[in-house]
């Protein structure tokens, strides 16, 4: 028998994969973009910056997730990017 404390860790995650999906899904919508245009962009563009961006402030998925589901090469590449991001706004 599983314990009460898988069951909810379970029930998290699954809440947190639905949410991860609905923001993708959202901010797809608010460029008029599809899955495959997604694919199609440039690793670095500012687009997918401002995904992963929401992604990270919204959810506790981790960076490695993020470069696979905006399809951003490397976590390392994506750390590069928001960090530059987040440099560049403190800046103004």
């Amino acid at each position: 028998m599983r314990s009460q404390g898988n069951i909810c860790g379970s029930v998290k995650q699954e809440k947190e994969l639905f949410k991860r999906k609905r923001i993708l899904k959202e901010e797809l919508k608010k460029l008029g973009w599809t899955s495959r245009r997604l694919e199609k962009k440039p690793k670095g563009c500012k687009q997918k910056i401002d995904i992963a961006e929401r992604l990270r402030r919204e959810t506790t998925i981790a960076i490695n997730e993020v470069a696979t589901l905006v399809h951003m090469g490397s976590r390392n590449y994506v750390n590069y990017l928001l960090y530059n991001k987040r440099v560049s706004n403190n800046k103004v």
